[in-house]
């Protein structure tokens, strides 16, 4: 998998786990400009962003990484 909407993709459609996912995105202002959702809060996966129940649309590109029963299931490659 080499990016995140693949990554939500394959949990929901191929292991049917993405409720049981946590997905860890950029907010800026939360503490350490991080923030974590259940998979199973996720309304909606689109074509270059996913859907929470408070009207939000997160962006793929602000995915920091997907975890699956405490393991990571994909990571953002970081520069350098």
């Amino acid at each position: 998998m080499t990016t995140a909407r693949e990554a939500l993709n394959e949990l929901r459609w191929s292991r049917h786990r993405l409720q049981d996912c946590i997905i860890v995105y950029r907010h800026r202002g939360a503490p350490g400009d991080e923030r974590e959702v259940r998979g199973s809060s996720v309304l909606a996966l689109r074509s270059s962003f996913f859907g929470l129940p408070d009207g939000a649309s997160i962006p793929y590109h602000r995915v920091l990484r997907v975890e699956l029963d405490g393991k990571m299931v994909w990571e953002r490659m970081q520069p350098g």
